[in-house]
């Protein structure tokens, strides 16, 4: 090796070494910083909420007038019928599902969904009583399938799965999605103060 390459390759394996460095302390500024803005955040909620929670206390301690409480009042069952209202749309249009032969499929994709999250492991399914005719169906999907019960709590449809050997429920019954797309539809839909 040259004097020349020689000179080179240090200064290469010095810049490497100071190249390491400065990344580390980049590293451990940029981390320290990310902490103190989630403190700063954090506290600023804090204040947010506690700011709230005053103007709701001196709601409360000057006495909302009569004609707020009633509006208020109002407004309440206004959103509760609304979401009563979609939410029986929503219902009627399953029930009228369950009378088309793509119910059918439904079910048959919805427990083929279950084998595969149960990856192989025997599995109960239960459907509705008035879903019990498809349960030959259900059966000859896997031998995985080791039972299709029937259960009284299942009111819209659908099938849920159980499998002991996994300690798992799979829901995917219509009961569960209205469920939770009611908590969504709440959530999101602005119909909340």
């Amino acid at each position: 090796m040259t004097d020349n390459e020689f000179f080179f390759s240090a200064i290469n394996e010095e810049s490497e070494v100071k190249r390491k460095k400065i990344n580390e302390e980049l590293e451990k500024y940029r981390t320290s910083e990310l902490e103190k803005a989630k403190a700063e955040a954090g506290s600023r909620y804090g204040e947010i909420i506690a700011e709230g929670e005053k103007e709701i206390e001196k709601q409360a301690a000057g006495g909302l007038g009569k004609d707020k409480i009633k509006a208020k009042t109002e407004l309440c069952g206004l959103r509760q019928s609304v979401l009563e209202s979609v939410f029986s749309d929503v219902e009627k249009k399953l029930a009228e599902f369950k009378k088309t032969p793509d119910y059918e499929n439904y079910l048959v994709s919805s427990v083929k969904n279950i084998l595969k999250e149960i990856d192989g492991a025997d599995v109960i399914i239960y459907l509705s009583p008035e879903d019990e005719k498809y349960s030959d169906k259900l059966l000859s999907l896997s031998p995985s399938v080791i039972s299709a019960e029937t259960d009284g709590k299942i009111k819209f449809g659908g099938v849920y799965g159980i499998s002991d050997e996994k300690h798992l429920r799979l829901d995917k019954t219509f009961d569960s999605s209205l469920l939770s797309e009611r908590e969504n539809f709440i959530e999101n839909s602005g119909l909340t103060y």
